[in-house]
């Protein structure tokens, strides 16, 4: 798949269903998609479901091997706490909540929503 970089699991293939390649794509690197993490957490948590992603992870012994979203970063956290699934529909979203946060935060405006979905690349989405 063009842009599908990651080999996805059987919980993102059934949120990602009816999805075509190129709008895959689009969603993998799209901006609600994105989330600032180090090297080391983004390859601890590669493709495991979203719902694994939020919480920490634990050995048989009951160690920690490593943090999950609701103790990290506030981006991390805001993710963990405010979407339950993660699916096209929510990266729109978060998209278009983050597109907001800058109008806020810079002291400007986008021409319309219409236009912020073009910019997101996700106007189209079936």
């Amino acid at each position: 798949m063009v842009g599908w970089i990651q080999t996805p699991d059987e919980c993102w293939e059934k949120a990602f269903t009816g999805i075509d390649d190129k709008h895959r794509s689009i969603l993998t690197n799209s901006l609600g998609n994105l989330l600032p993490l180090s090297m080391s957490i983004n390859s601890s948590l590669q493709n495991s479901c979203f719902k694994d992603k939020k919480k920490e992870l634990r050995n048989s012994m009951g160690e920690k091997i490593r943090e999950g979203y609701n103790n990290g970063s506030h981006s991390e956290i805001e993710v963990s706490s405010s979407y339950k699934e993660w699916t096209p529909e929510t990266i729109k979203l978060r998209g278009l909540k983050l597109l907001t946060f800058m109008e806020v935060r810079w002291s400007f405006e986008f021409e319309n929503e219409v236009k912020k979905n073009e910019l997101l690349f996700l106007h189209d989405l079936p």
